[in-house]
């Protein structure tokens, strides 16, 4: 059953790439068995704050609704690729993204969600998916 989930979820991402930067937010959430409604979303306001120390778009995630902080999913995604957000009936739930990484390199990772925690999140393809700068 994984794999097929893990398979459906590269089928979105591959199907929802742009070509161009995104201005809005990507958002997407999922009810979990036993604790509410997860929502995860791409974080792009340190590209636009005036003294940020980083400019790449990050994925956060929280339960909405919690006493607890938005947490920090990773820290560098494709600014133009959609999440994929899937939750499993034992509470957990995973999400797809294209991280990017060192020379543009965008391949795709995943991040599973388990006991109120987030696993650090691990390269599911190397795809070598290289996005050219703008010239």
């Amino acid at each position: 059953m994984l794999q097929l989930v893990i398979r459906l979820l590269i089928a979105l991402l591959v199907s929802t790439v742009c070509w161009s930067a995104a201005e809005s937010t990507d958002a997407d959430s999922q009810p979990l068995a036993r604790s509410g409604l997860l929502a995860v979303w791409l974080d792009g306001r340190a590209k636009h704050a005036k003294h940020a120390a980083s400019d790449t778009q990050k994925l956060y995630g929280r339960i909405v609704g919690s006493d607890g902080p938005d947490v920090l999913i990773d820290d560098s995604v494709c600014d133009c690729c959609h999440t994929t957000l899937t939750a499993f009936p034992d509470g957990s739930a995973l999400v797809a993204y294209r991280a990017r990484r060192d020379g543009e390199i965008r391949d795709i990772y995943t991040a599973l969600f388990r006991e109120g925690r987030w696993n650090r999140p691990s390269l599911l393809h190397a795809d070598n998916f290289l996005l050219m700068p703008e010239q």
